[in-house]
């Protein structure tokens, strides 16, 4: 047994921790399609180390997470554990049990782990190799995988063979040696290359020795005569720096007085300033109190004007309650003469009736007789009688209810007239309210953009003449300033052009020659060349002395000047005569990092100038720093020295001479500075002019601003009262305009009510007409029979007394009736007079109520006037401290004017002061050049300077050996000093530059060059071995995978031939000559049919042939453990059984995990897990242990 564990926690669809314990043989994992079976296949592939996302069925590591559902979240981590037993030592490690663990987040990150301890994947993929589990190795098996082994090219086929021979690792060993020569090849010419390159050094190396004794002592001399000459240069140059210095600090202290002068006005000028901020501050207070007090003297306007709205309008509700009782008082009276005329009628009636009631009796009596003999026509004459009555009654009490309708329809019809009049005069008046409103509110919308734009302009112009006080304050001091500089440029051009005509900055031969103006005489070097600004401290270094040398036209002009200085004892000059100079041949500079040059190439000048800068720079290189330098002097032994961009030297004869830049400027600089200082003091001029000029606009603009701030206050006012009228007006028109819509409304509501009721009444007198006119026809109907039952059952005298009181009965029938609807109309009539009465009463209450009304509103309208006049005098107490503030504002800008005029004057005094300080910083300057001038000539001859921080005469102190010696005091010097000097110059020239270092570097580049050699040997030997060591693997390779081909070929021949029931298969090389590199063709035969291409076989025959192919190889090489996922999908019931035994066989060697749905598969297995998905998502695991194939013991894990 190999597996015995898989643990799966996060992966996928698994998304608890789930545990698959494996025993040896066949494990079966069954399962409907989408429950995660194949995830399981998935997990075992993964944890070995796959990195292929297409392998896993996915995009990215994200994918391979459990992602959650709609009942659980989605996890941040998978994990897959793979427990193998190593008893028998398969795995190279010494643990009896290994875990392999890989783990992965939504990162994407991935950690692999070997018995809990962290590893690389490499460690993994070797450890697996090893155990014959390599990246080909065939321990998971897809359907799809399977199919993929007859589709691949020959040539890619082959890996599947390797693996099965176990000669991977051997291919990788000897890749790995033939990448390992390759670089040993590598390596064995760059060490060539480089003996090539140092071998010429170590010969330069000795010949440079050889020069430097002699070099030292000559050096020697020189300094010696150098001390001396240096010594009286400088004691003259310090005394010059003394007398500038004493004038300078009587300068300072004039200008200390004139810039206390200045203080005070300028504290007297901020003072003024401050006052006014204060003053428009207490000038904004007044104004907003101002506008504080018109806002509520307009608020409690619009409140008075609210009131006496409100009073107007009670005042007309009043006018329309006195209307309503005036028409319920006539309606009133209409009623009571209606029920007068009412009862009137009803007496006539009652006297009518008693009367028929009289006839009827005496009818009644005469008939008396003559009905006896008649009872049984009588109950039918009778029931006919009666029938009638009803008849006559109902008819009567529907002309009386028609009556009454009749009536109220016509007053009703008046009333809906009446309001749909009154509603067509109060909509055109509220139409024409409305347009007026809205005129009156676009004047008022456009004073109060009026309003509000002036008060914008107003705050934006006090900002601005705010701003612009500052801005004229900064524009001011900008002018000062930039006539402060170009005062100072101007001065120090005029003092420089005066110190170059008298050539005080040169030697004392130089400037001699330079005054006299000798014929011929072109310039010193420095004002002939120019230089980048970035290489001048270089040249200035690389020129030395000669940057002062006087270039003339010819010999005899050279002559002339010496004669000139022996003649006046002016000391000495070093000539360059252009018709003499041989310029020297220009070397060019070696192409290597850091080289800037040839020295002579890096300056510009003009063509017939260019001989003597070959002369005297054609041999110099300018580098970045020293290595480079060094470099170039070893590359290019023509070269004299190389100079650094920092000034630090380096001479072929091995001198450096180097430390910090000086602090002054060279000759250089100062022939730069005298070129470009005329555009700088013209461009100096043109920023004072734009200064001033722009300080005289922004006076003007200032002016401008105040005036345009006074107009703006006064159109402020203006605009306020505008905006006051407006808002009155409006007010007053909305207030109409909401009463008459509320009028419009009621009146709607009226006329609506008085057509509700006209078409109810409309639609209840076609009812009634309809109902009096079948109570007619009834009537007709019923008295016909009541007439025609008394003739036929009565003689004509009895058939005349019965119709006499019929009569009778039937006039006194209707005349009761009558009088019953006449007393129903009394009683309505009563009513509507009872309810015009209430009516009376809520109309009076009405106009009580708006009498109490008017009376609060008076007090009210009384109160906000006594508010509206307090307001005003406020507004009339505040106005004169506004105007005292605004008074006392304007004092104080006239007295801001004149400080600033005083300030001007003050400041062009200043400016005198500083002009001539600053002349003398410039002299003072100039001095200090010369002196640092001369310092730095002492440090390119004597090397590094110290300068002590003491007052008085500054003696230089020299680093020569471990003490400093101080640079001696001298008055004289010899005449022959200056001409002992050349010659040793001159000796140390002709001997060139040397290599101090040159015995070392020849040291160590000899031992160099014989350990180069020695490691050429040494890879040479290596070379042959790891040769040798190819050879032996491609032997090793060739004889094994010849052996395991054979036997795979015989395998698969069997297998094909036991699957198929017959047929016939073969394994063929592409290469049978060259076995190690060959492909590998498959053909096969199926039973009854023709060998053919494995492209012509059915789906079945081909998995049938991948399967022979698979056992085969697992016959060869058996696996530890080997996962097949649904490989026998393709299988009918008769191959699966073929397929079953040769899996049972195949199991007693490897340990089998069958992923499939096929019953007779999963006969085989000893262990069958059931997968499931839950409804949350979450794949489910129920395992069966069937030991004996009888007994089942049931375990389940869910990974809910």
């Amino acid at each position: 047994m190999y597996l015995k564990r898989l643990e799966i926690q996060g992966y996928k669809s698994f998304a608890n921790r789930v545990e698959f314990n494996f025993d040896g043989g066949i494990t079966a994992i069954v399962g409907p399609n989408g429950s995660g079976k194949s995830n399981i296949a998935d997990a075992v592939r993964w944890a070995l180390g796959e990195q292929s996302y297409s392998a896993l069925r996915a995009k990215r590591t994200e994918d391979l997470i459990f992602s959650g559902s709609a009942q659980r979240a989605r996890m941040g981590l998978a994990e897959v554990s793979l427990v193998f037993d190593n008893t028998a030592q398969w795995l190279p490690v010494d643990y009896s049990e290994v875990t392999l663990t890989r783990r992965a987040y939504r990162s994407g990150e991935n950690e692999y782990y070997l018995n809990g301890n962290r590893v690389r994947l490499r460690d993994i993929a070797e450890l697996l190799t090893r155990a014959g589990l390599g990246r080909n190795a065939s321990v998971v098996i897809g359907q799809g995988q399977v199919d993929a082994a007859l589709s691949l090219r020959p040539d890619e086929r082959r890996s599947l063979f390797e693996e099965a021979a176990g000669v991977r690792l051997y291919i990788d060993k000897r890749d790995e040696s033939l990448a390992r020569l390759e670089e040993t090849a590598h390596n064995l010419e760059r060490l060539n290359d480089i003996i090539s390159e140092i071998a010429p050094r170590v010969e330069t190396l000795r010949r440079q020795a050889e020069r430097t004794e002699e070099y030292n002592g000559v050096r020697q001399q020189l300094e010696t005569a150098l001390l001396q000459w240096y010594g009286y240069q400088w004691q003259r140059q310090q005394d010059r720096v003394t007398q500038v210095e004493e004038k300078q600090r009587q300068q300072t202290a004039q200008l200390q007085v004139a810039r206390e002068r200045l203080e005070r006005t300028l504290a007297e000028r901020d003072a003024l300033r401050a006052r006014q901020q204060q003053l428009r501050e207490e000038i904004r207070q007044k104004r907003q109190e101002g506008d504080d007090l018109r806002s509520r003297y307009e608020e409690q306007r619009r409140r008075l004007a609210v009131i006496q709205e409100r009073t107007q309008a009670i005042g007309r509700q009043q006018e329309q309650v006195h209307a309503d009782l005036a028409a319920v008082d006539a309606r009133r009276s209409d009623i009571a003469a209606t029920l007068e005329r009412q009862a009137q009628e009803l007496a006539a009636l009652d006297s009518a009736i008693a009367t028929q009631r009289a006839a009827a009796s005496s009818a009644q009596a005469q008939l008396g007789a003559a009905e006896a003999a008649l009872r049984l026509q009588r109950d039918e004459l009778e029931r006919a009688r009666a029938a009638a009555f009803e008849i006559a009654t109902a008819q009567a009490a529907a002309r009386n209810r028609l009556a009454q309708l009749r009536k109220r329809q016509a007053d009703l019809q008046q009333e809906a007239e009446e309001q749909h009049r009154e509603l067509a005069e109060v909509e055109s008046r509220a139409q024409a309210a409305q347009q007026q409103l809205e005129a009156a509110e676009s004047s008022r919308q456009q004073a109060l953009a009026r309003l509000r734009e002036v008060e914008a302009a107003l705050r934006q112009t006090e900002e601005q003449v705010g701003a612009a006080s500052s801005r004229l304050d900064q524009l001011r001091a900008t002018r000062d300033a930039a006539r402060g500089a170009y005062q100072s440029l101007k001065t120090q051009h005029d003092v420089l052009q005066r110190a170059r005509s008298q050539g005080s900055h040169l030697y004392e031969g130089a400037q001699a020659v330079i005054r006299e103006q000798m014929p011929g005489v072109v310039g010193t070097l420095a004002s002939l060349i120019e230089v980048p600004v970035e290489l001048e401290a270089a040249l200035e270094v690389a020129l030395g002395n000669h940057v002062q040398d006087v270039v003339v036209n010819t010999w005899s002009d050279a002559l002339a000047c010496i004669d000139l200085l022996k003649r006046r004892d002016r000391g000495r000059a070093t000539f360059l005569p252009l018709d003499y100079v041989r310029p020297g041949r220009r070397i060019p500079a070696p192409a290597l990092s850091g080289v800037r040059g040839v020295a002579a190439q890096l300056v510009n000048t003009r063509p017939e100038y260019a001989a003597v800068c070959d002369l005297l720079l054609g041999n110099i290189v300018i580098v970045d720093d020293l290595p480079a330098g060094r470099r170039a002097l070893a590359a290019e032994p023509r070269l004299s020295r190389a100079v650094t961009l920092d000034g630090d030297v380096v001479e072929a004869r091995g001198v450096v001479r180097g430390g910090s830049r000086p602090r002054n400027r060279g000759y250089l600089a100062q022939e730069r500075e005298w070129r470009e200082l005329p555009g700088r003091v013209a461009a100096a001029h043109e920023t004072l002019a734009q200064a001033e000029a722009q300080v005289r606009s922004e006076e003007e603009h200032q002016q401008s601003l105040r005036q345009q701030a006074r107009d703006l206050s006064q159109q402020l006012q203006a605009a306020r009262v505008a905006l006051d009228q407006e808002e009155q007006r409006s007010h007053a028109l909305r207030q109409r305009y909401d009463r008459l819509s509320q009028e419009v409304t009621w009146r709607h509501s009226l006329a609506g009510q008085a057509a509700s009721a006209v078409q109810s009444l409309a639609v209840d007198l076609g009812q009634v007409e309809g109902e009096l006119t079948t109570i007619e026809q009834s009537l007709a109907q019923a008295t016909a029979r009541v007439e025609s039952l008394r003739a036929g059952a009565e003689g004509e005298g009895l058939q005349e007394l019965r119709r006499q009181v019929a009569e009778y009965e039937t006039a006194l029938a209707v005349s009761l009736h009558s009088k019953q609807a006449q007393e129903q109309f009394i009683a309505a009539q009563r009513e509507a007079l009872a309810r015009a009465n209430a009516e009376a009463q809520a109309r009076q209450a009405t106009q009580a109520r708006l009498q109490q009304e008017a009376a609060a509103l008076a007090q009210e309208m009384e109160a906000a006037r006594e508010a509206l006049h307090a307001l005003q005098d406020a507004q009339q107490r505040l106005a004169s401290p506004l105007a005292a503030a605004e008074a006392a504002l304007q004092a104080t800008e006239e007295q801001q004017q004149a400080s600033e005029a005083a300030e001007a004057q003050l400041r062009q005094e200043l400016q005198g002061l500083h002009n001539e300080a600053n002349r003398l910083s410039f002299e003072h300057q100039h001095v200090v050049e010369g002196l640092d001038e001369l310092r730095r000539q002492i440090e390119a001859e004597l090397g590094p300077v110290e300068v002590p921080d003491v007052s008085g005469p500054r003696q230089l102190r020299l680093a020569l050996g471990s003490g400093a010696t101080p640079l001696p005091q001298v008055a004289r010097i010899p005449e022959t000093l200056a001409q002992q000097v050349k010659e040793l110059r001159s000796r140390l020239r002709r001997l060139g530059p040397i290599n101090p270092s040159a015995p070392a570097e020849y040291a160590e580049a000899r031992q160099r060059h014989e350990f180069l050699l020695q490691q050429v040997q040494d890879l040479s030997h290596a070379a042959d071995a790891t040769r040798e060591v190819i050879a032996e693997l491609n032997r090793a390779i060739h004889e094994r995978f010849t052996q395991a081909f054979a036997r795979i070929a015989r395998e698969f021949s069997d297998c094909f031939s036991t699957l198929f029931n017959g047929g016939s298969a073969k394994l063929l090389l592409t290469e049978p000559d060259n076995p190690t590199d060959s492909g590998i063709e498959i053909v096969a035969r199926p039973p009854g049919k023709r060998a053919q291409s494995l492209a012509l076989l059915s789906g079945g025959e081909r998995a049938l042939t991948a399967a022979a192919l698979l056992f085969a190889l697992l016959k060869v090489n058996p696996l530890p453990f080997c996962v097949l996922d649904e490989v026998d999908a393709m299988l009918d019931e008769a191959n699966v059984h073929r397929f079953r035994a040769f899996l049972e066989q195949l199991a007693q060697h490897t340990q089998f995990v069958v992923i499939t749905h096929n019953r007779n598969t999963v006969e085989a297995a000893s262990t069958v897990y059931g997968i499931s998905m839950a409804r949350e998502g979450v794949s489910q695991v129920l395992s069966l242990k069937l030991p004996d194939k009888a007994e089942e013991s049931t375990t389940a894990t869910s990974a809910a």
